[in-house]
């Protein structure tokens, strides 16, 4: 015998014990009716109602055997083969992990925990949570047990916390080749005498011992497999589900032979096994309505594998299921095992093979594949649906006008766990009606050739499905009714399983109603005017609309509509609300409601129901299918159909609002009970119209205006405006241009020599005689509703240009052009000419530097002199000035005109230049004065520009003149060059003989346009004889090139300390230079002399002098601002402020000398004694009290350069030093502050003595307590 393979992944078997007494009285306890178990056991000849339900199937790698499967059987020892295993344990998400070395077949473990809830350990096939799960144990409560766990491939153990298992043994392979089974019975296909010779495929089938025909032995199964009972009877409490009726074995066999047996033949007998799911029949499907065929094709192999592996009834008669009645084996016991006593298992392992004679290549050795079902267990009822959901997918379009819709219903409920195969092999689906109450309805199909139905297949949703965590089942057959809205439906789901064992039924409300009415359409609406000479003209209104025959006829139309002024044609109404009826006039009330009567019928039946008013008439015509065409027979499409409705007797006064609309809202009443109203329109449809009377022009002017001057482009721009016309809602313009008109009337250009207003006055003439409009285009092509509009006049244009304004009613009726009969006919054009800029020659510029010595000091000013040139009349004449260079670039940029003259006036004389020459007659040739500039030396610029004057009635404009040439002048100030007194002697530290002396000017560093600066210092030493000397001189040297005493040659940078020398700085003002002298004397004897001499480009010059006396610049010691601080226990803090330097002299430094003696007195000691000698004291005895004694005298001598400076939280007190000093912060500019320390708790006498270099002394003393 060849070696029997187990692979799960190529044959897989599933099973379990059912008891169909323990579903019988589980049915019982709900109390449901059912019939007894043991009367069906009878009657199908069973010994008993505990069966083993076997299921298996193979992979469709492997294709079909070449023989029907085998069942065997053999007492189940759990001990047998057995050997233990230790797998590694792992942690896996908190749980405990055991993974097998390899597969087991069984696995014996002991299990405990101290969780007072118990725990479970789960045996899955592969890995954990990612294969299926194939046995589980588990503990209610704290404790421990002995598990067996028995599956096809069992790979890995998951403990829940807190459980452990030990003691762990297990079979691994080869029970399947033990020689212990029995062969019970032959399971296969139920195939006719179409397979003999085909393999062994044709075997003989059923029990050992009592084989025979494959549909005979099918017929058996069934017998023993089938269920006792169905679906559950009670979908809820008060709602019955459809009896379940078992199916009809033999309609089965019947379909099987003739749909099934065929295709697998022709599959076995021309392909190998692993091909044979590729094979795949066409088969074509006549229309039900003798419409085109259409195609299905299908797989002989997945359809035999889907029906096995999902209805337990199929899986019994193609030979991939049997049952067996359970042999319950008498308990075999032993001192620590016990054999056949657990009645919750069968006392039976089974095992299933499958064969392929001459392997899958019919080339090989035979295949034998073998799955293992040990000792199996009570089958439970599969997972109840969870999660069930109800939605609409949308509505199927009535069948017939006014059928009933039907609603397209996806139910979706959760998929079941795949840790859990072949659970769920089917499900029941039902449908019940609430609202209106239906009675419950089988959403199953019937089986062929059966009135049993037949289960839905679960074959869940793909991988790609939006949820393929969900399954689906749809209900296309769910007729809406009109009323309740909406309805209310309730949907049933229930699980079989593979063995034939039910879940409970989960259910789904949902709700669901017909679409809304469908609302008319109003396609197109038309007010037809008629004029009337006064009051309200009469108007007929069109109406085109649509209703859609598809599903619904109509009961009724009915339209409402408001009458509404616009501003413009088409504008929506303000007032949206929809009406009570349709108004015939403006203000006139509620009218009547426009309705059509059709009560289902094709043709329909107007009139207007309400208040009608007198001669109010309203027709029906009917529109063919193409949307133009009216037709006498109403159509009969099954679609929208299309009416035309005229309305006689409308009256709109135009009078009161030139533009008129008629919103329109329209509605529909279905036919079919209950007859449901539609909504009126969501937006009105809107008719307009506007008034169709022709205006009556006003407009008349005289003169001729004058347009813009040009723009960018060349063009000139006029405003024209003109009355409002009565009963003109907008106006159109018409312009002529003077040549046109003469032109087109024979007559000749103007002459040049006229003025405008004579080439007016004959073209009013030449249109008073003949207003011809050909003369005459339109400006605007849609009408303007203002009163005034822009015109353009072309480039370059020198004629009068005619404008005739005429009014355009609403309607877009134009006002009659002007007549002969027009009293005012001369006056109706407005007429423009675009004016003439006339721009004369840029004026002659000069100007100079002049002096005024009549001052003192002399001034000076710019003398300016500016010359016309022939042309135009100049009358105006600007000029222009400016110090800034980059600002002469242009005109423009000078700014406003600095003088403005037209004529003689104050320093500025103007000279005409009479002549009869034409342009030579000037009021303004010449101009000549002073202009009073301030006094600078930099630059000033001038530019002078001419203006002519305006000329209106030829439509001449006066303009500037381009600039003159640029003129520049100097204009120096008045007086010397400013230079400040003298100030300055001994600039301070240590050096005594050293001397700064400062200046400040105003005057210009850099060279000025006529010339530079120059500055001069000189510097004499005095003796006491009178005599001098020349200490320091700047410039040194004259120098060849006279340069050296320029201003701006003197040094920006201070020459070295002790070197003598002249240099400049900023002095913090604007415009201000600080000049510095730096020498050093010869000895404290001499006194010094300082002059500054500072001469200007014009020559003019200013001297300061400074005299320096002799002798020291040393500060008088002094010691001002005394203070003291006492510090209990310590001492007492001094401070004090002195001008004394702080940094040595070349004399010698200041130097501070304090001598400080403090006091010691007995008196704080000798207080507390007094008590003991009241007065008298004792005579002769002296007195307690003597003379306060001083302590140790304290002296220090110290030079200021030597003091310290008291650092941040320094304390004085704590100096070890007989009297601590230090130099305290700065008190001010002219001042320095010294602290120190004298310690004693008694006070004492302080003196400090300040000496200077040059012998002086500042003396303090002070008695401190």
């Amino acid at each position: 015998m060849a070696h029997r393979i187990v692979d799960p992944t190529r044959l897989l078997l599933t099973g379990g014990l059912i008891d169909w007494t323990a579903v019988f009285r589980r049915q019982a306890a709900n109390k449901l009716k059912a019939r007894s178990p043991k009367d069906i056991a009878a009657e199908r000849q069973l010994k008993g109602t505990r069966l083993v339900q076997l299921r298996w199937l193979t992979a469709e790698g492997v294709g079909l055997p070449t023989e029907p499967f085998q069942v065997w059987r053999r007492p189940s020892l759990p001990f047998e083969g057995e050997k233990p295993f230790d797998p590694p344990s792992t942690t896996f998400f908190g749980m405990t992990l055991r993974v097998f070395d390899a597969p087991r077949l069984t696995v014996r473990f002991q299990m405990s925990t101290t969780n007072p809830a118990g725990g479970s350990v789960i045996a899955f096939s592969g890995a954990p949570l990612g294969s299926g799960i194939v046995g589980s144990q588990v503990l209610n409560a704290a404790g421990s047990a002995t598990a067996r766990l028995a599956a096809p491939q069992i790979s890995c153990l998951l403990c829940s916390p807190g459980v452990t298992v030990s003691g762990l043994a297990g079979v691994a392979d080869g029970i399947q080749d033990d020689g212990h089974w029995q062969l019970v019975e032959v399971v296969g296909l139920p195939v006719d005498k179409r397979f003999s010779g085909v393999f062994d495929l044709a075997a003989p089938q059923g029990l050992a011992g009592a084989l025979g025909d494959p549909m005979a032995a099918a017929l058996d199964r069934f017998r023993r497999g089938a269920p006792f009972y169905g679906w559950w009877p009670q979908v809820t409490p008060t709602l019955a589900a459809p009896p379940w009726q078992l199916a009809d074995p033999v309609a089965m066999l019947k379909l099987i032979r003739a749909e099934m047996l065929e295709p697998i033949r022709d599959m076995v007998t021309t392909l190998l096994p692993p091909q044979h799911r590729t094979h795949e029949l066409v088969r074509s499907l006549a229309s039900a309505s003798g419409g085109p065929s259409a195609t299905a094709r299908f797989k002989p192999l997945s359809t035999l594998l889907f029906g096995a592996g999902t209805d337990p009834l199929a899986s019994l008669m193609t030979g991939y299921g049997t049952a067996l009645e359970d042999i319950d084996l008498p308990p075999i016991s032993f001192s620590d095992r016990q054999f056949f006593g657990d009645a919750s298992r069968s006392d039976w392992d089974y095992m299933v093979t499958a064969r392929w004679s001459r392997g899958l290549d019919h080339a090989s050795e035979p295949l034998e594949l073998a799955a293992l079902l040990m000792a199996p267990k009570f089958a439970v009822p599969p997972p109840t649906p969870a999660n069930v959901a109800a939605q609409l997918d949308g509505l199927r379009t009535p069948a017939s006008i006014d059928a009933d819709y039907h609603g397209v219903v996806r139910v979706n409920w959760d998929r079941p766990s795949g840790l859990l195969p072949l659970r769920v092999g089917s499900y029941a689906f039902v449908r019940a009606g609430i609202a209106p109450a239906a009675p419950l309805v089988a959403l199953m199909d019937k089986r062929p050739n059966d009135v049993a139905l037949q289960p839905i297949g679960a074959s869940g949703a793909p991988d790609s499905s939006p949820e393929p965590s969900r399954w689906a089942a749809l209900d296309e057959r769910c007729a809406v009714a009109t009323a309740p809205d909406p309805n209310r439906v309730l949907y049933g789901l229930a699980h079989q399983d593979l063995l034939g064992l039910w879940s409970d039924w989960s259910t789904a409300g949902l709700t669901l109603a017909e679409p809304p009415v469908r609302l008319l359409s109003i396609l197109s609406a038309r007010l037809e005017v008629t004029p009337s000479a006064s009051g309200p003209c009469p108007a007929t209104l069109e109406i085109e609309v649509s209703w859609d025959w598809s599903s619904r006829s109509p009961e009724r139309l009915e339209l409402v509509g408001r009458l509404y002024a616009q501003t413009r044609l088409g504008d929506a109404p303000a007032d949206t609300s929809v009406p009570a009826g349709l108004a015939m006039a403006a203000g006139g009330g509620v009218g009547p409601v426009l309705r059509v009567q059709f009560g289902g019928g094709a043709s329909g039946a107007p009139a207007l129901v309400g208040a009608v008013p007198p001669g109010a008439t309203v027709a029906l015509e009917y529109v063919a299918f193409d949307g133009r065409t009216l037709v006498a027979a109403p159509p009969a499409s099954a679609g929208p159909r299309r009416y035309r409705l005229s309305v006689s007797g409308l009256r709109l006064d135009f009078d009161a609002a030139p533009r008129i609309g008629l919103a329109l809202w329209g509605r529909g009443v279905e036919h079919r009970w209950p007859q449901r109203v539609g909504d009126w329109s969501a937006q009105p449809a809107v008719a307009s119209t506007a008034d169709p009377r022709p205006p009556v022009i006003a407009v008349a002017h005289e003169d001729v205006l004058l347009a813009s001057l040009a723009d960018a482009s060349g063009l000139h721009h006029a405003r024209l405006s003109w009355p409002a016309a009565a009963g003109a809602a907008g106006y159109f313009v018409y312009t002529c241009t003077e040549e046109k008109l003469r032109a087109d009337r024979g007559l000749a250009s103007p002459a040049k020599s006229l003025t405008l207003s004579e080439r007016l006055t004959a073209l009013r003439n030449a249109f008073a005689a003949d207003p011809d409009r050909r003369s005459f285009t339109r400006v605007n092509s849609t009408p303007i509703t203002g009163l005034s509009t822009q015109v353009s006049l072309p480039r370059g244009s020198k004629e009068i240009h005619l404008y005739l304004v005429i009014g355009s009613s609403a309607g877009n009726v134009e006002s009659a052009w002007p007549t002969l009969a027009d009293p005012l006919l001369r006056q109706r054009p407005i007429a423009y000419a675009a004016p003439q800029v006339v721009v004369p020659m840029p004026p002659d510029l000069e100007v100079s530097r002049g002096r005024d010595d009549s001052t003192d000091p002399p001034t000076f000013h710019a003398a300016v002199t500016v010359r016309g040139k022939p042309g135009p009349r100049v009358t105006r004449i600007d000029l222009h000035r400016v110090r800034v260079a980059t600002a002469t670039l242009e005109l423009d940029m000078m700014g406003p005109p600095a003088v403005t003259l037209t004529g003689s006036a104050g320093a500025w004389v103007a000279t005409p230049q009479l002549s009869t020459e034409p342009g030579m007659d000037q009021p303004l040739a010449r101009i000549s004065g002073r202009d009073a500039v301030e006094g600078s030396w930099k630059k000033v610029w001038y530019r002078a520009v001419a203006w002519s004057a305006d000329d209106p009635p030829r439509g001449l404009l006066g303009g500037r003149s381009g600039p003159s040439a640029l003129r520049e002048v100097v204009v120096p100030p008045a007086g010397p060059p400013d230079l400040s007194t003298l100030s300055g002697g001994w600039p301070g530290g240590a050096d005594l003989l050293a001397l700064q002396v400062d200046a400040t000017t105003l005057a210009p560093v850099a060279e000025t346009p006529l010339g530079p600066h120059r500055m001069r210092v000189e510097l004499l030493a005095e003796a006491a004889d009178g005599s001098s000397r020349v200490l320091f001189r700047h410039p040194v040297e004259p120098g060849p090139d006279g340069r050296a005493d320029r201003l701006d040659h003197v040094p920006d940078v201070a020459p070295p300390p002790g070197t003598p020398g002249v240099w400049q700085a900023p002095a913090g003002a604007p415009k201000t230079t600080r000049l510095r002298l730096q020498c050093q004397r010869p000895d404290a004897d001499s006194a010094l002399r300082v002059r500054f001499l500072l001469v200007d480009p014009l020559g003019r010059a200013r001297e300061r002098e400074l005299l320096i006396a002799a002798g020291l610049p040393l500060p008088a010691p002094d010691i001002l601002a005394f203070s003291i601080r006492h510090r209990p226990a310590l001492g007492i803090l001094a401070q004090f402020l002195t001008s004394a330097l702080f940094e040595p002299t070349s004399a010698g430094p200041f130097v501070l000398t304090i001598r400080w003696v403090p006091s010691l007195s007995p008196l704080s000691t000798l207080l507390p004694l007094l008590p003991a000698f009241p007065p008298p004291f004792p005579t002769p005895r002296p007195t307690p009290f003597r003379p306060i004694r001083t302590g140790p005298v304290a002296h220090l001598s110290i030079a200021l350069p030597d003091l310290r400076r008291l650092a941040p939280g320094e304390d004085l007190m704590l100096d070890p030093a007989a009297i601590p000093v230090r130099r305290l912060a700065d008190a001010g500019d002219a001042e320095g502050a010294i602290g120190l320390a004298l310690r004693g708790r008694h006070g004492g006498r302080l003196s400090l003595t300040l000496r200077g270099p040059d012998g002086r002394v500042a003396t303090l003393s002070r008695t401190l307590r």
